[in-house]
């Protein structure tokens, strides 16, 4: 008599165990008075499932979690005492818990192999990857919890399970509607995600026009391969990495996605977008339709692996490689709506690929100064799932883009992206490294003709004028005009702490060292090994580090921002 919701499992083991010490006489009046309510259950009777002998079979539309779950734990308990010798000849009598007089499972999944559930779970067999890792989970639990239970306590809980619990069936008939059902039932109790929804409405019209062994197969193919293979792929949205259970729904997501007006909202939004606009495919009489927008999941998701990870993914130009991991890095994933048709064009059109560079350069350089300006990124969610359709016609599709970009005011200008970089706060960007490195590389190839330093080393934003300034006796000595000039100077140079105009790109223990120097000891410390630290002991050593100084060395770095992401495409 124990509560689940509020027990562990060290609470289960200890009713286990106290179940096996009571003495026979109690126990058997227990198994034959006491009833465990288990809920109700929905099902619906499928003539077209065939069934050996003249047993029917039923479609579970709602309860499946709770059957499974005891189905697998009796079939646990039902192996694990036949491998100890314990309750052998009782324990046999109790098949027919389990199996039907053809010795098949008496529950069984459509869209998973049984042989391999009962291997897996009966049997202790290493996993297959056809069964969800949350099966494997069930088993780890299943040892912790019986890790030192006696036979006999085992044997009785098997006994509970499969006598005293209590479950009410409403059979529905074949002319309702499963999936209405579903919903309803769904939203009174733990709510599926939207993947899971969308994958049982999908399927459904398969589950209903094919048998079991094919629906296996394509629930293996088209559904089950893209969802492992997603789920391990390392994927981050603006920084954050995206939790490995929600990986699948983010791609379906952004498949759904292209084409449309905007980007359709996550999780259960998915679901009802999909079924409003599929909803006539219900009738289809042969389950092809499904089958076909599997099929389209399945190649989308190829190019959402190739799209993020090209070189992972079997792409093999080195120019494409190198461009799509730019996009990348950067993080926003709104573009994948467009990058997705844009490979699929290529992979249909291999004399496609010249273009495709100078478009996925177009769209690299604009993320970039978008990002640089600080700019938000919700317009993305408008403009890249429809942007394939816009240009796919054109004779010019870069010009096309360029055409867009301008008519919405979306792209920044370089005018626009110098004022930005004067006062958008530079040091809290996610690409500071990525651009600081850019523009040192820039300074070398133009200006010093050398090589290039070890970024792996000097890869460290430190800030020229430190962060702790205001408290800094030597840093309002230095700066002691100024103040006399301005009290609240402090204020000024606030507005001036965070612009790329007082960054360097130094190695970590450099930074630690040096970091609250006055500038003129700073410079001392800094080796002339980069672009951006010989720029500066050339250009700034007889400067004093002020907010004019600042200023204008953040538009000197905004210009060479501008030249590195031109607008122009070569």
């Amino acid at each position: 008599d124990i509560d689940p919701r509020k027990s562990g499992v060290n609470d289960f083991r200890a009713a286990i165990k106290q179940m096996g010490e009571i003495e026979e006489v109690r126990f058997q009046e227990i198994l034959k008075n006491k009833d465990y309510y288990f809920g109700t259950i929905y099902l619906q009777n499928k003539q077209n499932i065939q069934a050996p002998g003249d047993l029917s079979r039923f479609l579970i539309i709602d309860g499946q979690q709770r059957l499974i779950t005891i189905y697998l734990f009796l079939m646990k308990i039902y192996y694990d005492l036949y491998r100890q010798n314990a309750y052998e000849r009782q324990i046999v009598d109790s098949r027919h818990c389990l199996f039907n007089r053809d010795n098949k499972l008496k529950i069984f999944t459509l869209k998973r192999n049984d042989q391999d559930l009962l291997e897996t779970i009966g049997r202790n067999y290493d996993m297959n990857r056809n069964v969800h890792s949350n099966i494997a989970d069930f088993g780890t639990w299943y040892r912790r919890l019986f890790g030192s239970i006696e036979p006999i306590a085992k044997y009785r809980l098997f006994l509970l399970l499969a006598n005293c619990l209590k479950i009410t069936q409403i059979i529905l008939s074949e002319r309702d509607d499963p999936m209405l059902i579903f919903e309803n039932l769904n939203d009174k109790g733990t709510p599926l995600t939207g993947d899971e929804l969308l994958c049982n409405y999908i399927f459904q019209p398969l589950v209903e026009h094919k048998d079991e062994k094919e629906i296996a197969k394509i629930h293996e193919k088209y559904w089950l391969k893209p969802y492992m293979d997603i789920q391990q792929m390392n994927i981050q949205s603006k920084g954050t990495k995206i939790k490995q259970n929600e990986r699948y729904l983010f791609f379906l997501r952004t498949w759904f996605s292209i084409g449309r007006n905007k980007m359709v909202g996550q999780d259960k939004d998915i679901y009802h977008a999909f079924k409003k606009e599929h909803s006539h495919q219900r009738n289809d009489s042969s389950g092809e339709s499904s089958k076909q927008k599997l099929e389209d999941i399945k190649s989308h998701a190829t190019l959402f692996q190739e799209a993020i990870s090209p070189r992972e993914y079997g792409i093999e130009n080195k120019d494409l490689i190198s461009i799509l991991q730019k996009i990348d890095k950067l993080k926003i994933y709104t573009s994948l709506t467009f990058l997705m048709p844009l490979l699929k064009e290529w992979k249909e059109k291999p004399d496609f690929l010249p273009e495709l560079l100078q478009i996925l350069q177009c769209v690299y350089v604009f993320l970039v100064r978008r990002s640089l300006a600080g700019l938000k990124t919700t317009l993305d969610n408008v403009l890249f799932p429809r942007l394939w359709e816009h240009i796919k016609d054109n004779s010019d599709k870069v010009e096309k883009i360029k055409e867009i970009l301008r008519d919405k005011e979306l792209f920044v200008t370089d005018e626009a992206l110098r004022d930005r970089l004067i006062s958008v706060d530079f040091y809290a960007n996610p690409l500071g490294e990525t651009v600081l490195e850019e523009i040192d590389k820039y300074i070398v190839d133009k200006t010093m003709r050398g090589e290039y330093p070890d970024y792996a080393y000097v890869n460290t934003k430190e800030h020229i004028l430190p962060q702790s300034f205001d408290k800094n006796k030597e840093w309002k000595e230095y700066l002691s005009k100024e103040y006399q000039d301005d009290p609240r100077y402090t204020q000024v140079l606030d507005s001036r702490l965070n612009t790329i105009g007082n960054l360097m790109l130094v190695g970590g223990k450099r930074n630690s060292a040096s970091q609250n120097d006055i500038f003129s000891k700073k410079l001392e410390k800094y080796e002339p090994n980069t672009g951006l630290s010989k720029d500066l002991l050339k250009n700034y050593e007889e400067k004093t580090w002020n907010a004019e100084t600042i200023e204008e060395r953040s538009k000197k770095l905004a210009t060479v921002v501008s030249k590195i992401w031109s607008w122009d495409i070569t």
